[in-house]
This record gives C-alpha cells, sequence and structure tokens, in this order.
C-alpha cells in the first residue's frame, strides 16, 4: 500500500489544478459573453478582414 501512495501524491493536486483552471475559463467566457453585445463578440472572435 505504502508504495501506491507514494505514486498517487502528485496527481490529486495536479487534477485539482487542471479542474481549477477549467471553471476559470469557463467563468470568464460566460463573463465577456454576457457583458458584450453579438457583434462586439462577434468582431473579437472574427476579426473582419481589412485586406481585400
Amino acid at each position: 500500500m505504502d508504495e501506491l501512495n507514494q505514486h498517487l501524491t502528485g496527481d490529486i493536486h495536479a487534477v485539482t489544478a487542471a479542474n481549477n483552471l477549467l471553471a476559470a475559463a469557463i467563468d470568464s467566457r460566460t463573463f465577456h459573453e454576457v457583458t458584450q453585445s453579438d457583434k462586439a463578440l462577434l468582431n473579437r472572435l472574427c476579426p473582419p478582414n481589412n485586406n481585400r
């Protein structure tokens, strides 16, 4: 059992960090979608090509 516990000690931290990063990304995306108009969000995601 000691050998198993030695190998899993960093895994919980990695899963927690990944979960926090995903939650922050979802929170940020939701905030920006709610606070901007559809046209502003579209222009930010797909900037118009002015070279034509």
